[in-house]
């Protein structure tokens, strides 16, 4: 995980600061810079991406990135992403010939599941902001009512139940949440000569890490920069790491 001079913290009230969503997209471009093969971002909603994108084509960040890696932008409708992905393989399909690619997408989209982004279509996956589900969708305010009141029914101690380890419908909420992060992650390493990184950009992961949502295969390795210090070896230990993988596997 990281954060930036700007805390980078996605929760709703700061999600559309402007000058955080500059210092993200620097981020970004400078980790293009130093990525092997191709780099996936996942954000938390269609209109959070396109958001993003929007401002970083104003202030020419995208045509940045495009002097390393060819940008791409998942699109809701199927026949186009079908098309967008194809170019997108075929930029990381050969190093000697192509600069890789970038692929912006959105947690629980077609391509956080069920897809295969092996060796060098995924060297870096990215989610940036946690992806909680809309409170105002029914079904989420079904499921919060029914887990509280579950709970309420567990709560006499002659009830059969009230032994059971119960989750309150916050928890629920993130771990609901969570489920799509661990989804997202878990498209980069495919077999097992496969490698890449993993990069969690939003303050509150490190809360998160220490309650032990993460994944346990993922938590034991991670490594949190949230400070000026740690942050200045950030972009060396990136480097440092395809460097030696690359090492490691041939």
């Amino acid at each position: 995980t990281i954060d930036n001079k700007i805390p980078f913290n996605f929760k709703a009230e700061n999600r559309f600061n402007t000058e955080m969503i500059y210092q993200l997209g620097l981020t970004i471009l400078e980790l293009c810079k130093i990525t092997p093969g191709g780099i996936l971002v996942f954000f938390s909603s269609y209109s959070i991406m396109d958001s993003y994108v929007k401002e970083w084509s104003d202030k020419n960040i995208i045509s940045e990135i495009s002097k390393y890696k060819e940008f791409y932008q998942d699109r809701r409708e199927q026949r186009q992403n079908k098309a967008i992905l194809n170019k997108y393989a075929m930029a990381n399909s050969d190093r000697t010939k192509y600069k890789g690619g970038i692929l912006l997408s959105v947690c629980r989209g077609s391509c956080s599941e069920g897809m295969n982004f092996n060796d060098d279509m995924a060297r870096l996956v990215i989610v940036i902001g946690i992806p909680y589900g809309m409170l105002y969708d029914p079904k989420i305010q079904l499921k919060k009512e029914f887990q509280d009141e579950f709970n309420k029914l567990c709560s006499s101690s002659s009830n059969q139940y009230s032994k059971i380890k119960k989750l309150s419908s916050n928890e629920w909420y993130t771990q609901n949440a969570i489920k799509c992060v661990n989804q997202s992650l878990g498209r980069v390493i495919r077999h097992s000569n496969d490698y890449g990184s993993m990069l969690l950009i939003d303050t509150r992961y490190q809360n998160l890490i220490k309650k032990n949502y993460i994944s346990k295969w993922m938590r034991n390795k991670c490594k949190i920069y949230n400070n000026e210090n740690t942050n200045k070896n950030f972009y060396s230990d990136m480097k440092n790491f395809f460097i030696n993988a690359e090492k490691i596997i041939k």
